[in-house]
């Protein structure tokens, strides 16, 4: 199967012989960094190698259509709830420049205590099941051939069913995860010390897979009503999910701390959020900073 400019994915074609299909990789990419990008008249820097097909911005028709690529990961959350339109989307967003594309659980996911099986729909994402994750990284291998670009495909490994759901991932080639037993404890309501023990395992499993890990402090960004009031909170629950990780071990260069800004209009974003993410980037100066869409 090939994907084909301007005709529209067949989910069914994705589906075809998929109990047969073993992805390409495992293991997380990171962008080819280019020093000097020449493209038209202009020179740019901290870029990285060019996509084969893309769709540029609206503005680059009076540039010759030119499209540079920045240095940083680019990352896409996808969250219909229906596993068919996520693939379309993945699609959409590759062509558009992200190369990260995170597929959102579905609401009570944290609480399955083992892997489902199907190709459930949900609210507000999907129930993990092995079908589509497995559908969804074949799909991505033939979006990467498409715009000439690796692309990460990534999920939650947290909840109740933790290390199986990071064994599944470590199969079935994703890239990278988010796992933080903090999550479970302080957003779901989980057990305690069975989250630490299933983290334990599960950040075994994604060391072994070489995936890259986001951690689960930008949650209280979205459960706080004034979040910029936990800015001391998250640089903690940071600080004690990577040293979890490294004790797990994982690799420091694949633990990637969430730079979701704590601060929302009418507060004055800049004052708050500035000196905290100068200070977050001093502290945890070897871990990634991932940039997000």
């Amino acid at each position: 199967m090939k994907l084909v400019k301007n005709e529209k994915l067949n989910v069914e074609e994705i589906l075809k012989d998929l109990e047969h299909y073993a992805p390409k990789r495992r293991g997380w990419h990171w962008r080819e960094h280019v020093k000097d990008l020449k493209m038209g008249e202009f020179t740019y820097k901290e870029m990285s190698t060019p996509l084969a097909q893309s769709e540029s911005l609206p503005s680059a028709k009076y540039f010759g259509g030119i499209d540079p690529q920045p240095k940083a990961v680019i990352t896409t959350e996808i969250a219909s709830g229906r596993f068919e339109d996520d693939i379309r989307r993945m699609r959409m967003a590759a062509w558009h420049g992200a190369d990260h594309i995170m597929v959102i659980r579905t609401a009570g996911q944290s609480h399955y205590d083992g892997l489902i099986e199907g190709t459930p729909q949900g609210i507000g994402g999907i129930p993990i099941t092995r079908k589509q994750v497995r559908a969804q990284r074949k799909a991505l291998d033939l979006i990467e051939e498409e715009v000439g670009r690796e692309i990460n495909y990534h999920s939650y490994v947290s909840g109740v069913a933790g290390p199986e759901i990071a064994v599944m991932f470590a199969e079935e080639g994703v890239n990278g995860a988010h796992q933080d037993p903090q999550y479970n404890v302080l957003y779901r309501n989980i057990n305690m010390v069975r989250s630490f023990v299933d983290a334990g395992y599960a950040k075994a499993v994604m060391a072994f897979a070489e995936m890259a890990q986001i951690d689960g402090a930008h949650n209280a960004n979205a459960t706080a009503r004034e979040a910029y009031k936990v800015l001391p909170e998250l640089i903690v629950q940071h600080g004690l999910n990577s040293v979890f990780s490294v004790k797990s071990g994982m690799k420091k260069e694949n633990i990637c701390l969430s730079t979701v800004p704590p601060t929302a209009p009418p507060a004055p974003s800049l004052t708050l959020d500035l000196p905290y993410a100068v200070a977050f980037r001093d502290i945890f100066s070897e871990s990634r900073m991932p940039s997000s869409a």
